[in-house]
């Protein structure tokens, strides 16, 4: 096969005349070679980036083949009936906290944004994440430890290294530079005083400490973001060149901040699941009860659903969604995140129910679609998924209706792959399923 690079000069219909020719000559030996070849015929594809209309899609074990419009398919392919449904790129979710597990591919995420967590608690991701293998997992991406001071934001979950509140330029990157080493694959800094609550006020690095903690990753080549809460912190970190931020503003937009945004070219992750969740604003609920997932959710994902006793801000939830509207119509990119790990978020079924809340917010269906899957990875340098197209993962997701019109229907998942493997979706009991995927996962 040839590089992405040289099949993305040729065009769909050559890439699937061509492959459709070459696998022919194989007929059925090639099927029964092992390599697992698929084709979905006849579906709605929407291909990380745009909606195609009907197209076929090949698969060679664990990576597309070709997409495009001819309905002819080579010998000794497995034909998957994709009329009346829409084919999708494997779902990322561009904000958790978590270790890896079974239940998101279950509801079609597939690759994971870990914006905080502790690395040898994560499992072998790294070593997974590159395999082929047939795996139930979803890959994930980690950014270790944050950057906060002692008593900050981020502290309340466990002991972890800290700057000193006085730290300068030299203590800073060196601080940085200790991350990376230790294996974060993005740096992710913290700006948040509790303000926005209405906590007593915590402590928290300046902007000036912001501003170089982003030079510092720049500097290594590594993407930044910086988590904020307040529209006036979130003008101030990406004035001074972060590449996102994992939250949308919960106070309204000023013009000013609102021009920033569009100005910087940075991109901001919703996370409106969770700002739902805190203006207990019925999302959750929606998920718990929903035939189409409530029968597939784990125990762990229905205990993540509970809004027990959270104290409900709804304007705060009104507040984003308006952000999230308005930062759509200055052209500032939006990704689909849900901040699993807090209170009313269930892994997977939460990012079904976030790409609703961004169409709800203002943004068109197909927007919202890429905001899940081509978006984030193209912003993460994720350059093997996100997308369908010849040399990347076959990571995908084929449900009933028409997604590119009514957001909704991928809620009606009828199959996952994962690197090209069909996945069963059946709810399992977490350590112990997850435990074995990984082990069959590894690569040898």
């Amino acid at each position: 096969m040839c590089s992405v690079s040289a099949r993305a000069r040729i065009s769909r219909r050559t890439a699937l005349a061509a492959a459709a020719a070459s696998v022919a000559t194989a007929g059925t030996a090639t099927a029964s070679a092992g390599r697992g070849l698929t084709a979905g015929v006849g579906a709605q594809v929407f291909d990380g980036r745009r909606a195609l209309g009907r197209a076929t899609v090949l698969v060679e074990g664990a990576h597309v083949l070709a997409v495009g419009p001819e309905p002819v398919v080579p010998r000794g392919f497995e034909v998957v009936d994709g009329r009346g449904r829409t084919l999708l790129p494997g779902l990322v979710d561009a904000h958790i906290h978590a270790p890896l597990s079974a239940d998101a591919p279950r509801f079609g995420t597939t690759t994971e944004l870990d914006m905080f967590g502790f690395l040898d608690q994560l499992g072998p991701y790294k070593r997974l994440r590159e395999s082929t293998a047939p795996n139930a997992l979803s890959d994930l991406w980690s950014a270790g430890t944050l950057l906060t001071v002692p008593g900050g934001h981020g502290t309340q979950f466990g002991p972890i290294p800290t700057l000193r509140p006085e730290a300068g330029r030299a203590g800073i990157d060196a601080f940085v530079a200790d991350r990376l080493a230790e294996g974060s694959d993005h740096v992710k800094v913290v700006r948040e005083d509790g303000s926005l609550y209405g906590d007593e006020r915590m402590p928290t690095l300046t902007h000036e400490q912001v501003a170089w903690a982003v030079d510092a990753a720049h500097r290594r080549g590594a993407r930044c973001v910086v988590h904020t809460t307040t529209q006036r912190d979130a003008a101030a970190a990406l004035g001074a060149g972060a590449d996102g931020l994992t939250h949308v503003p919960g106070d309204p937009l000023s013009d000013e901040a609102l021009e920033v945004a569009a100005r910087s070219g940075a991109f901001v992750i919703a996370t409106l699941s969770v700002f739902n969740g805190i203006g207990c604003a019925g999302a959750a609920d929606e998920v718990l009860t929903d035939p189409l997932i409530a029968p597939l959710l784990s125990q762990e994902q229905r205990d993540g659903l509970s809004l027990d006793g959270v104290q409900c801000m709804p304007e705060i939830f009104r507040a984003a969604s308006a952000n999230i509207g308005a930062l759509h119509r200055a052209g500032v990119t939006v990704l689909a995140g849900t901040d699993l790990g807090n209170r009313g978020v269930a892994r997977g079924a939460s990012l079904l129910s976030e790409i609703g809340l961004l169409v709800d917010a203002g943004l068109p269906p197909t927007a919202a679609l890429r905001a899940a899957t081509g978006a984030p990875a193209d912003r993460f340098g994720l350059h093997d998924r996100g997308v369908l197209e010849p040399g990347r993962r076959a990571d995908m997701v084929l449900v009933n209706g028409d997604a590119t019109r009514d957001v909704r229907a991928v809620r009606d998942i009828e199959v996952v792959w994962r690197n090209g493997h069909r996945i069963d979706r059946t709810p399992r009991d977490q350590s112990g399923s997850s435990f074995v995927a990984v082990r069959q996962a590894l690569p040898e």
